[in-house]
């Protein structure tokens, strides 16, 4: 009666046709009651401990733009987020022209590039990455193991990554390398969330029950 009842997906003569890999909605009636069992014990999964990791990650990303990153004007310091969202006080008028000139100074920019350097080249990674870690912190601690929380975590760590290296005045900073550690260890962990929750995923949905073959 199993052969009847195997998933569309198993072909005649595969090893998964010969153990029967059933849907769970077609499972036997003994295996409904173990799963509905097992489901009811409470436990703490690897998927929902790597979930809080990327959700402390993103809070010390976000911490990491408020600590002192460049140093300006003979030992002033000022954070990512001081010249990105106070960029229009007077002590940091000079900010640009003395960037430029480290950048001249390390290599990291031609002479040509320099030229069309603005603050707009900038300050709006900084922004966005602020603001999709701030909505990620409201939706990932309800969405451990969800879409919605990879996805949250994805675009951070991506961000992160893309505001440090596709960014040369960032190179300039105080342990910029720390600050692209934390969105790369971000990605990282959320792939390894993915391919967990994609198991999870065809272990709930599909269970293998074997079943001689009939000679």
């Amino acid at each position: 009666m199993f052969r009847e009842e195997r998933s569309k997906r198993c072909v005649p003569g595969s090893r998964a046709y010969q153990l029967g890999a059933l849907p769970r909605a077609n499972l036997p009636k003994e295996h409904k009651e173990e799963s509905a069992m097992a489901k009811s014990k409470f436990k703490i999964t690897p998927i929902q401990i790597i979930g809080v990791v990327c959700i402390l990650l993103m809070i010390a990303m976000i911490a990491t733009q408020f600590l002192p990153f460049w140093t300006i004007d003979e030992g002033t310091t000022l954070s990512i987020s001081d010249y990105t969202w106070f960029n229009s006080n007077k002590e940091y008028k000079n900010f640009i022209k003395e960037m430029k000139a480290n950048l001249k100074d390390a290599g990291l920019m031609t002479a040509d590039e320099l030229k069309e350097f603005k603050i707009n080249n900038f300050v709006y990674p900084p922004v966005v990455l602020l603001l999709v870690s701030l909505f990620g912190l409201g939706f990932c601690p309800f969405k451990l193991g969800k879409p919605l929380g990879h996805a949250f975590n994805l675009a951070v760590g991506c961000i992160g990554i893309w505001m440090y290296l596709g960014h040369p005045i960032y190179q300039l900073g105080a342990n910029w390398q720390l600050h692209l550690a934390l969105s790369i260890a971000l990605l990282a962990l959320t792939a390894v969330n993915i391919v967990l929750s994609l198991i999870k995923y065809f272990r709930a949905n599909y269970e293998i029950v074997y079943t001689p073959a009939k000679k």
